[in-house]
């Protein structure tokens, strides 16, 4: 397998992943927010277990970014090593380093986000 070929491969695998991760986390979010909707609180214990599974989500979130982050490293570097780039694989390296620059940006708000969830579940 020629290395660009692999280099999408993993970027679209990595692309699904998070996907999918951003789907659950998605879910835990709404559990959380059930728990304050119905006026329901919480004990000490279900906000420590909610925590541990939001913080959890958080940081799969974070290693899924971080791996496609390092996959568009890699398309950015051989789209511009390589010469004879197949025209169904040809993009804008500009379009690579803005979609880098969306997933740093997701990386700091999940982390961020991570602080929210301290600040309500204490």
């Amino acid at each position: 397998m020629d290395k660009l070929k692999l280099a999408w491969d993993t970027f679209d695998f990595f692309t699904l992943e998070c996907s999918n991760q951003e789907k659950k986390h998605t879910d835990c979010i709404s559990t959380l927010s059930n728990f304050f909707d119905k006026n329901n609180f919480p004990s000490r214990a279900q906000r420590k277990r909610m925590k541990k599974k939001l913080y959890s989500s958080c940081d799969y979130l974070i290693v899924l970014y971080k791996k496609q982050s390092d996959a568009l490293d890699e398309l950015v570097t051989l789209h511009r090593d390589l010469v004879d780039i197949p025209a169904e694989r040809e993009v804008d390296i500009e379009s690579l380093l803005s979609l880098k620059n969306v997933t740093c940006t997701l990386i700091h708000q999940i982390n961020k986000q991570k602080s929210e969830f301290d600040d309500v579940l204490g």
